[in-house]
């Protein structure tokens, strides 16, 4: 398999399957240290999620290093989606009329457009064609662990010694990958 017209090393693949099986603990060692509330479901929901993305990712890189803009890229992305997902809003809540969603939830919904969705994306597939798609995705095994912490900091979530031994798994898996692209 190439990817981004270049080879993997083995010890790049083997980084990427560490990290994984970190991951994997994150999603399937819920309650074997007491925690509970969690769905395997919304786990694996979001694991599918990354996976999408990831092709996505993989695309905006391509386009990226072909001398596309991100920004232009971005925004078609956006825009395309959008138009299939917009219909889903009055699916999920029928009945709904735009007009009566408050205007904090249309305020919440922009700065999710604009300020997470278009700048974030600018600036990721910037980052994917300047620093090669296999290095730079690598970032991605760490969203979950910095997500949970962000939530312990924020939120005041706990994290047992499931969380802390898959983030420790995870950051060695793209430790290793990181350094086989070197």
């Amino acid at each position: 398999m190439t990817w981004d017209r270049k080879r993997p090393a083995v010890a790049w693949w083997i980084g990427c399957t560490i990290a994984m099986a970190g991951e994997a603990l994150l999603i399937f060692g819920h309650g074997l240290d007491g925690a509970t509330g969690a769905s395997i479901g919304g786990d694996l929901l979001v694991l599918a999620s990354n996976v999408f993305a990831s092709l996505g990712y993989v695309a905006g890189g391509r386009l990226e290093r072909e001398g596309y803009s991100a920004m232009g890229t971005t925004f078609y992305g956006v825009g395309l989606y959008a138009l299939v997902l917009w219909p889903l809003l009055f699916i999920v809540e029928p009945g709904t009329a735009p007009l009566t969603v408050p205007t904090g939830i249309w305020l919440s919904i922009a700065y999710l457009a604009v300020g997470v969705t278009i700048v974030g994306y600018v600036l990721w597939y910037w980052a994917l064609g300047q620093g090669g798609i296999a290095r730079i995705a690598l970032l991605q095994f760490l969203q979950p662990v910095s997500g949970v912490i962000l939530a312990g900091l924020l939120l005041g979530e706990e994290f047992g010694a499931i969380f802390i031994t898959a983030s420790g798994v995870i950051l060695f898996g793209v430790w290793y990958a990181l350094k086989a692209n070197r």
